[in-house]
């Protein structure tokens, strides 16, 4: 049996926090339940593309509302307190493309003391749709894209160390 308060994880892995949201997770893989269940704050004014590697993902909304976009199909919802939404699995292709992307702009910058200056010198890694400037919809949201690899069709992503 497995109990879990939110005070329970504080400070350790089952904790994260950061600028713009913050989680605590019951329980973990290791527990051996094959499911995780998230208490996520979202702050307000977030703009953030979120996409889950390995798992499926159900949201459910218990207070306050936003605007949640599906990139594949362009396709707007409300969310609000009773809502329920779910991500899908892994895309290969936006996962590279955003570690190419990163990679660009991290070789292009000065240093920066942490994750947040970087952030500010950099505000188009904050842009969620930065994508579509180097790949059609057509070719991001294709089921091919999220199963392999596709290189941009529109404006290619500057690569280093290759």
């Amino acid at each position: 049996m497995i109990v879990r308060t939110k005070e329970d994880l504080k400070g350790t892995k089952g904790e994260v926090r950061t600028e713009n949201w913050s989680s605590c997770r019951f329980p973990h893989k290791q527990d051996g339940m094959g499911v995780t269940l998230t208490d996520a704050i979202l702050e307000p004014g977030l703009d953030q593309v979120f996409w889950s590697k390995n798992h499926l993902e159900a949201v459910y909304c218990l207070e306050g509302e936003g605007t949640l976009e599906d990139l594949a199909t362009g396709k707007s919802y409300l969310i609000k307190p009773g809502t329920l939404y779910g991500l899908s699995k892994y895309h290969e292709t936006i996962a590279r493309a955003w570690i190419m992307a990163v990679r660009h702009f991290m070789e292009n910058a000065q240093d920066s003391e942490s994750s947040d200056i970087f952030i500010e010198k950099n505000p188009r890694m904050l842009d969620s749709k930065i994508m579509l400037a180097h790949y059609s919809a057509e070719v991001l949201f294709s089921d091919e894209a999220r199963a392999k690899f596709m290189e941009p069709n529109l404006d290619p992503i500057p690569e280093y160390g290759r």
